[in-house]
């Protein structure tokens, strides 16, 4: 049971925490198991409980909590809740570099703030749940209807319950599992405990005698991420970055925005970058700026002056003679920065390029397409936006490249959209979208999605993709059942791919700003090494996190 975790979390102030969690410290302390505990927000100041709990562990106090308080947690998470769940994540991480099993306790749910942070944390970690509801003087009706709304909280918010225990109470199991059947999940364990304990001895007993542990270690071990949430998406992508150390060259090195976003790679120890333009305007704008600058993280080239521009531009000529370039226009393009950064990502002088905040996105792309073309098997270079929705990641593509995509192009769209979602870390299922779910509606635009579905099958068969689909059916499981019941992405797709570049653009942001989510990209697919296009509205953020995306991008290998 290594590299595994489970989440405690009660719904009122009993001590049925207390018999779960050392139940589950001797379950496996007695496999032999190095392991560790966390309560993200610590409830009192001396907390007693937290040192009763770490007697048992290798660990120090200060690893086992976030927050010192509840009214500090609180705080911080209203000023700055993108903040609030790093501290959490980052503290979590840590400990699973150093142990093989992590036990997280909420905190005590004695408001809905309680709730709803114990929710929200239990998602940002993404780790499977034990819901403890107290059972004491409650009809068993009752505790059927709380155990229904907790669960379907939790579970609109991507959490997984693998097992529900109600602590003080002598109700009929088969009674609840009655009341409770097509309510909950079918594998999630019920377990009773009759009687409330607080002496440690007779709560491991309790715990032994009521839970059936070996069912509870396969519900451990086979649970899966099935939705990926922004915190940790981010923070997945950035330790990524970090590890990989990739080298990604900006052409628009004097705008002000790409050197902040500059500084803020090279603070954090991302990787390395190369500003295309005159140095010596660069640094006065740095210094100006007041910005942090590594010089062995960040170069500077001036394209004229650089020592292998005439191999650049002589390079470009024997590429392009054959479509009527002539010798001397070769040396005037090699002095546009965009031709000159992809000329260095061609010849493997840095692993990608970040352009766009001047730039057009046609000069960004012309010359990729001239130089380093696409992907063998690829005809059509498309975009895709990452949307970083309140709870989850989900990919738009294309919403920035192709007007009017054929069926072909739809069915490449997807499969690249596919090849990024994995390397992001996020299990493509993809809705091909139309305003018909299945053979629901006729049409041209209906017949080329079904077509588009159909190629892919046939291309990449162990692809999970359903189309034509609608919105709605493609997110929620209640609507989709109804319109395609045999599909295995109705209220699951991540990956939405639209008809047409209208649909899929006016989308994207209206969804980004009625919303408030972040929007990545575009990232653009297709071509054999990564070549990013930037919005000219784009903020030091958006540059950060593309920059970010590339050298991701830069690492993997295409499949198809």
């Amino acid at each position: 049971m290594k590299n595994y975790s489970v989440f405690i979390t009660a719904t009122s102030d009993t001590y049925g925490k207390y018999i779960i969690t050392f139940g589950i410290i001797r379950m496996l302390i007695n496999k032999k198991l190095n392991v560790a505990f966390l309560k993200p927000i610590r409830e009192d100041i001396e907390d007693n409980y937290i040192n009763t709990i770490l007697s048992y562990f290798n660990m120090s106090y200060k690893e086992s909590f976030a927050f010192t308080t509840k009214e500090e947690a609180i705080a911080n998470y209203l000023t700055n809740k993108n903040n609030f769940f790093n501290i959490i994540i980052n503290k979590y991480y840590n400990l699973k570099k150093k142990y093989d099993f992590i036990i997280v306790e909420g905190t005590k749910q004695t408001s809905i703030f309680d709730f709803n942070i114990n929710n929200l944390i239990a998602q940002t970690i993404q780790i499977p749940i034990i819901l403890i509801i107290n059972g004491e003087n409650k009809s068993v009706e009752t505790i059927a209807n709380n155990i229904f709304i907790e669960y379907d909280s939790m579970q609109k918010k991507g959490n997984k319950i693998i097992m529900i225990v109600i602590n003080n109470s002598i109700i009929s199991k088969q009674k609840l599992e009655v009341l409770l059947y097509n309510r909950i999940n079918i594998d999630t364990i019920i377990s009773i405990i009759p009687y409330n304990v607080t002496d440690l001895i007779i709560a491991i007993e309790r715990f032994e005698r009521y839970i059936d542990i070996i069912l509870l270690e396969k519900r451990i071990i086979n649970f899966k991420i099935k939705i990926v949430n922004p915190q940790l998406f981010q923070y997945n992508i950035f330790n990524i970055s970090k590890k990989l150390q990739k080298h990604i060259v900006l052409p628009e090195g004097l705008d002000e925005r790409i050197l902040c976003a500059s500084s803020k790679f090279a603070y954090n120890k991302l990787g390395l970058l190369t500003l295309l333009g005159d140095k010596e305007k660069i640094l006065i704008k740095v210094k100006k700026l007041g910005l942090f600058w590594d010089e062995q993280r960040i170069k500077i080239i001036n394209p004229i002056k650089y020592h292998k521009y005439e191999e650049f531009y002589k390079k470009l000529y024997e590429l392009r003679k054959n479509k009527g370039l002539q010798y001397y226009q070769s040396k005037r393009l090699m002095l546009d920065v965009s031709y000159f950064g992809t000329m260095m990502v061609y010849n493997g002088l840095a692993d990608g390029m970040v352009s766009g905040v001047i730039h057009t996105t046609a000069h960004t792309i012309r010359p990729a397409l001239q130089i380093i073309k696409t992907i063998n098997s690829i005809k059509t270079v498309s975009s895709i936006f990452l949307m970083l929705l309140y709870d989850r990641v989900i990919i738009y593509g294309d919403c920035a490249i192709v007007p009017n995509p054929t069926s072909e192009q739809l069915a490449e769209i997807a499969i690249c959209s596919a090849i990024t979602a994995k390397s992001l870390g996020i299990s493509p299922k993809i809705a091909m979208l139309s305003y018909s779910s299945g053979d629901s509606g006729l049409g041209k635009e209906v017949d080329k999605v079904k077509n588009a579905t159909i190629i892919v099958k046939n291309i990449a068969p162990e692809l999970i993709i359903e189309g034509p689909i609608q919105y709605d059916a493609a997110v929620d499981f209640n609507v989709g059942i109804r319109k395609l019941p045999n599909s295995n992405v109705i209220g699951q797709a991540n990956v939405f791919i639209f008809p047409d570049l209208n649909s899929g653009n006016i989308t994207y942001k209206a969804v980004q700003r009625e919303t408030n989510t972040i929007a990545m990209g575009p990232i653009l697919q297709g071509i054999k090494k990564p070549i990013n296009d930037l919005s000219r509205g784009s903020t030091v953020d958006d540059i950060y996190n593309t920059i970010i995306i590339t050298t991701i991008q830069a690492n993997e290998n295409t499949n198809y």
